[in-house]
């Protein structure tokens, strides 16, 4: 994952991507409710219920929300990976 996003983010944000590497999880699927249909995505950084996550099928990244029952809630849907990891570092930074 660290590969695809530095080759993604083309060193725009190098700084960042060293930052990401502390809230990678390995891989998981959860439910993303998106416009009222749900989809599968696949979950690939983490940090308490803010989540990084890739709809492969509809070929969007994006930052939501984790909730008990493992379903993403609250998502922003970006249409690269480099805008969905400045989202999601953003996300974080607010919260904390």
């Amino acid at each position: 994952m660290i590969m695809a996003l530095e080759e993604a983010l083309d060193g725009t944000v190098p700084e960042r991507i060293s930052e990401l590497k502390r809230y990678l999880v390995p891989p998981f699927l959860a439910t993303c409710i998106r416009g009222g249909f749900s989809t599968d995505v696949t979950v690939f950084a983490r940090h308490r219920s803010t989540v990084l996550f890739a709809s492969l099928g509809a070929a969007v990244f994006g930052v939501g929300v984790l909730n008990s029952a493992g379903e993403v809630r609250e998502s922003l849907h970006y249409p690269t990976v480099a805008m969905a990891t400045r989202a999601f570092l953003g996300a974080i930074s607010e919260a904390a």
